[in-house]
């Protein structure tokens, strides 16, 4: 194990030294990077709680998990250097409690609160000084908003396009090797039922919360002082995340607490609660590249390098990007490729606003990532590449199905797998890789139809997929052919 710096930096991230490929060797669509944990700054308890009741002072015990240090919750939040390896080790590890009666999804994690005040993360204004004159505007929408709910109203969107293109369905399933708890027919019922809703005439009701402008991030609370700027130093991050005792209080949930003792309610509710962790991590992941990229182009002298802002996302509708091509109109140097498009996405809201023979199309993403081109001035910036960002978090969280002696009847525990598919990594078969597989097929209609939805120049897609110990990072690259597929 490497030795951890006292910077208490969250989510550190850092390329794997096992991935030495970005991508496939046969020109696959999708590219991978592996990402490991180095340690977490923030320790959010054990990741399962035991059944019998804990004092306080054992649930602040900081624990050695698959190898991943912790420390005793204090101010500063300092972070030792680990032991080194010895032949106890494993033993040790063997005798970590991973097994108990709930799950404690928020371990390790961050909230939004606290990712939205990053200094590099460009979080969406708040809800209420939001107005939408536009289809343009209604991006602008947090996730967690009334208002990116209300959009969804008869409207084709991410989660319901696989149900609606029949990926689910018992033969379709089969022959796409999709797990059984995905086979079935209710989710394209209960996709069509959402979809005869009828969108309203007019989308003004949207600004029933306005409330007058402000500055970005207003209201949020005081929650700037949990990052720490170490960008002079050695550190691998820009900034350390130092959140307080009645902070990392905030992030458990406090004593209001739920209570999750079912494996599927574990899954969904560990994907929402670890979500802005893996943003963070992927944050961290850009910002090493920009210093790589940067002592590159130093050495050659070339002063304008290139940066990545990782964005906050609300839902992108085709309304917008078909507006956008008929305000700007083609550029100059269009390639073919770009004209195509254009007509794709004439026809596409043809059959949308005037045929009806579509209806509403949109498609929320977890994050946009800009790669920018510093321009000569300060604050001068072409936009060069857009990229929509996808979050996977994988649920360590398994049944357990006992007998309690005490009530004598089965009961559902829960117990922490140490399990990661065997695909999550490119393998070597008669000399070529299969990168591809690493994806699952079920969600490759999800993310071309967030590229669709974000516009002419996305081109790409970056599936971030989070595991206990460390995370993945997939480019899945844009396939007009699919989506005229799909729709046309």
């Amino acid at each position: 194990m490497t030795t951890v710096p006292s910077s208490g930096a969250f989510a550190a991230l850092r390329p794997s030294d096992s991935s030495s490929s970005n991508g496939s060797d046969d020109g696959s669509d999708i590219e991978h990077d592996k990402y490991d944990n180095d340690c977490k700054g923030i320790d959010d308890g054990k990741i399962i709680d035991e059944e019998r009741e804990e004092s306080s002072d054992e649930i602040r015990e900081r624990e050695t998990i698959q190898g991943l240090t912790t420390v005793s919750l204090s101010p500063s939040h300092s972070l030792p250097t680990p032991p080194p390896p010895s032949s106890s080790s494993s033993s040790s590890r063997e005798r970590v409690k991973l097994t108990g009666s709930s799950a404690n999804v928020h371990w390790r994690a961050i909230p939004w609160t606290h990712l939205r005040t990053h200094p590099l993360y460009h979080s969406l204004p708040l809800t209420e000084t939001v107005y939408s004159l536009s289809p343009s505007d209604y991006c602008l929408y947090r996730q967690d908003s009334w208002q990116w709910n209300a959009l969804h109203q008869g409207r084709l969107t991410t989660s319901k396009v696989a149900s609606i293109l029949g990926f689910y369905e018992s033969l379709s399933s089969t022959a796409l090797s999709l797990p059984k708890s995905l086979s079935g027919h209710d989710r394209a019922v209960t996709a069509w039922r959402e979809l005869t809703m009828k969108p309203p005439r007019d989308w003004t009701h949207l600004n029933a919360d306005y409330k007058g402008e402000r500055v970005d991030g207003e209201g949020e609370g005081e929650s700037e002082s949990v990052w720490i700027d170490e960008r002079e130093g050695e550190s691998r991050f820009a900034y350390a995340y130092r959140p307080t005792d009645r902070e990392i209080d905030c992030v458990r949930g406090g004593t209001n607490t739920v209570r999750i003792d079912n494996a599927i309610h574990a899954r969904l509710a560990w994907g929402s609660a670890q979500e802005a962790t893996a943003l963070l991590g992927l944050l961290n992941v850009l910002y090493n590249q920009e210093r790589v990229e940067e002592k590159k182009d130093q050495s050659k002298g070339d002063q304008r390098g290139r940066r990545y802002r990782l964005r906050e996302s609300g839902m992108q509708v085709l309304e917008a990007v078909t507006l956008e091509i008929e305000r700007d109109g083609e550029r100059e140097g269009e390639s073919d490729m770009e004209r195509e498009r254009r007509l794709l996405y004439r026809e596409i809201e043809c059959k949308v606003t005037q045929l009806g023979t579509l209806p509403l199309i949109g498609a929320s993403p977890d994050g946009l990532v800009d790669t920018v081109l510093e321009g000569e001035t300060e604050g001068e910036s072409v936009l060069i590449e857009r990229e929509v960002v996808e979050v996977k978090c994988f649920s360590p969280f398994i049944s357990n199905n006992t007998l309690s002696p005490s009530r004598n009847k089965k009961r559902e525990t829960l117990r922490v797998s140490r399990y990661r598919p065997s695909n999550t990594t490119p393998n070597t078969v008669s000399g070529k890789s299969d990168v591809s597989m690493c994806v699952p097929v079920w969600h490759i209609p999800q993310l071309q139809l967030e590229m669709f939805c974000t516009g002419l120049y996305c081109h790409s897609a970056l599936l971030v997929v989070l595991y206990i110990d460390g995370m993945m990072v997939y480019r899945v690259k844009r396939n007009d052919n699919v989506s005229e597929l799909y729709y046309v």
